[in-house]
């Protein structure tokens, strides 16, 4: 069931056919190659002075059950609707402190981003599906997990394989179907100055 982007211009289509549904299928396991491969993508993310802020807990269902319903029960009953499904579940986390010296990174949220849209540009590349959450209890995970006080609880996401359209429920489809939007480049890019809007074209 793709939904890719429309754009203004051609962009690579990793970009475009990144989208963060919420259908799974829960007969498809996520193979050790391709969950290793996903997670060397977002090793490889840029950082700010090469610190590496992230911290990534891989919940599997098939191998670790219990840390599957662990991470399953701290998310809010909203999400628990949808991520019954999904195979993986993940916690990402992102280190506070600049290892040399021990001061603040002021960037680390920023770093740990970028590792999240690696982890999901290589899981599009590969076939699979990856939806990012804020819905959770963080005190739970934290908690349940054993993650020290210095790193800052992020995001959770899910990950796994699209369930075919034929297949999702009359009650998931309108949300899974509708379109894609973004804002207009002009109001989200300025040129020159803060309010000008970039005018883009092919």
């Amino acid at each position: 069931m793709p939904k890719p982007a429309h754009t203004s211009v051609p962009i690579n289509t990793h970009a475009t056919d990144r989208w963060s549904g919420r259908a799974y299928d829960a007969d498809r396991h996520v193979s050790l190659e391709d969950l290793t491969g996903v997670l060397e993508a977002a090793r490889w993310a840029p950082s700010c002075m090469n610190e590496q802020p992230w911290r990534i807990i891989i919940c599997d269902r098939h191998t670790n059950p219990e840390a599957w319903e662990t991470a399953f029960d701290a998310l809010a009953p909203a999400n628990q609707t949808w991520c019954d499904f999904a195979p993986i579940l993940g916690v990402i986390c992102s280190y506070t402190r600049i290892d040399k010296d021990d001061t603040t990174n002021r960037w680390h949220s920023y770093d740990a981003g970028q590792a999240a849209l690696s982890l999901a540009l290589e899981a599009t590349a590969r076939g699979l599906m990856l939806h990012q959450m804020g819905g959770f209890e963080t005190d739970d995970i934290r908690a349940s997990f054993g993650i020290p006080d210095r790193y800052t609880i992020m995001t959770m996401f899910t990950l796994g394989y699209q369930l075919p359209l034929e297949k999702v429920a009359e009650s998931m489809k309108i949300r899974e179907l509708t379109p894609r939007t973004r804002k207009p480049l002009g109001q989200i890019v300025f040129a020159g100055k803060w309010g000008e809007g970039f005018v883009g074209g092919r």
